[in-house]
């Protein structure tokens, strides 16, 4: 009985992977008609990236559904990858700017040629160091741990120096938690784990930067 219940799980668990890769594939063609449900190692190990990888659609639909951007954000996805992020938000009639910043001239390529007819969206190959000017404007960051932490820190404390106005961070696949959760103007506005069947949970957390204007 108990192996028949571990088939029937698996089997559950099959099915529930094999429906998710179709709405991924659908979604995926709807803009640029090409599939980005694959992961991508990066070239730049050597300076704190990670690989890139498609944020799962069930995830975007819990994180923007229930935390969605305000009218007024300028929206940045740093380590867009190929451009998942901002094509779900355009076609959801999210009209805000929105930027993607890739470090990889291809992957970054990829994201141009799908979001080439979204007028509000635009896709930079830098580094995310180098865009003092850029994160200065912006009032939304995305990152699905694109960096490690000695990305992660000079990152965080750009924002710091450059952000005279409230920021919010959607941080996905929260691994150092501890670092933000302790530094000072930041505050957790929602944090939830994240379990999907047969795949490691994890979590997401929302933070919103509140400087000091003195």
């Amino acid at each position: 009985m108990a192996s028949l219940k571990i088939l029937l799980n698996k089997f559950k668990i099959g099915i529930i992977k094999l429906l998710y890769s179709i709405r991924a594939r659908i979604e995926d063609w709807r803009l640029g008609r090409i599939s980005v449900e694959k992961k991508i190692q990066s070239k730049y190990k050597d300076l704190g990236a990670n690989a890139s990888h498609s944020t799962d659609y069930r995830l975007l639909d819990r994180v923007f559904k229930t935390y969605p951007l305000k009218k007024d954000d300028m929206f940045i996805d740093v380590g867009c990858g190929e451009g998942r992020v901002l094509t779900y938000l355009y076609l959801r009639r999210v009209r805000n700017k929105l930027i993607g910043i890739e470090l990889d001239a291809d992957v970054a390529e990829t994201a141009r040629k799908r979001t080439i007819k979204c007028n509000n969206i635009e896709v930079l190959c830098a580094n995310i160091l180098d865009c003092s000017e850029l994160v200065k404007t912006a009032t939304a960051f995305y990152i699905f741990n694109p960096f490690d932490e000695t990305v992660l820190i000079p990152f965080i404390e750009m924002i710091e120096e450059n952000c005279k106005h409230k920021v919010t961070l959607y941080y996905l696949n929260d691994v150092p938690r501890k670092f933000l959760d302790k530094r000072d103007n930041w505050v957790i506005v929602r944090r939830d784990l994240v379990t999907r069947p047969g795949e490691l949970p994890f979590y997401f957390s929302v933070y919103r930067f509140l400087p000091n204007l003195d």
